[in-house]
């Protein structure tokens, strides 16, 4: 419950500070997410990899202006999803056939992280054609792993993941065309995540649990309001 409160005083914190200057803006964005890091890898000997492909990202964020000189807040919510790499598909499906399960039915998880964000924010605009802007803050992000189902001689084992959350921060910026389109850039070290779980068929089940470590890069196109 604490990093909700943390989170939940920055995201006020927008909508009561500086009434002196003009009122805030929203920008809705959307474009690819890349894993990055651990969550990128594909080895799967690697306890830490997750093996994550190129997703895509919709979010909005939300800028108040502090002063005169371009310093203000930001808060933010982003959603990501990414499904699993070919490579690590062919790799689970190869393993369960060396250990003689041929002819399975693979439904494979996919990756869904919604990052809350909230910190500064600070922008120059040169001139009415382009600017620049940079923000840094933390997150707190929620994260979903889809269940995982295989099918083999009519009987059915799923894997069902919890939902999972952690803190972390976001780094980013990017450029204003026209006061109007922005192109960004951003950075979620999401940190690690206690995923717990359970394996389940008929009259069997399981409790599991493990870490998940979440990095992200996202290229955005925005339109602001």
């Amino acid at each position: 419950m604490k990093n909700f409160k943390i989170i939940a005083l920055l995201l006020l914190s927008i909508c009561y500070t500086a009434k002196t200057y003009s009122q805030g803006n929203v920008t809705i964005h959307f474009g690819p997410s890349f894993p990055v890091s651990d969550f990128a890898s594909d080895d799967i000997d690697d306890e830490d990899a997750g093996g994550a492909a190129v997703g895509i990202n919709f979010g909005l964020q939300y800028i108040y202006p502090l002063s005169e000189s371009g310093l203000g807040l930001f808060g933010g919510i982003d959603f990501n999803y990414n499904g699993l790499k070919k490579d690590v598909k062919d790799d689970v499906e190869e393993l369960f056939e060396s250990m003689g399960i041929n002819n399975a039915d693979y439904k494979f998880y996919k990756y869904i992280n919604i990052p809350i964000t909230a910190g500064l924010n600070y922008s120059y605009q040169a001139d009415d054609k382009i600017g620049v802007f940079a923000n840094a803050g933390l997150a707190l992000n929620f994260m979903k792993i889809t269940d995982m189902e295989i099918e083999v001689s009519g009987q059915t084992v799923t894997q069902e993941m919890d939902l999972a959350n952690s803190i972390g921060f976001k780094i980013g910026g990017g450029i204003l065309i026209n006061q109007k389109t922005s192109i960004s850039i951003d950075y979620f070290a999401l940190g690690k995540h206690d995923i717990e779980g359970e394996i389940k068929t008929t009259g069997y089940s399981e409790d599991f649990d493990g870490e998940g470590k979440v990095d992200l890069l996202t290229l955005t196109l925005g339109i602001k309001f």
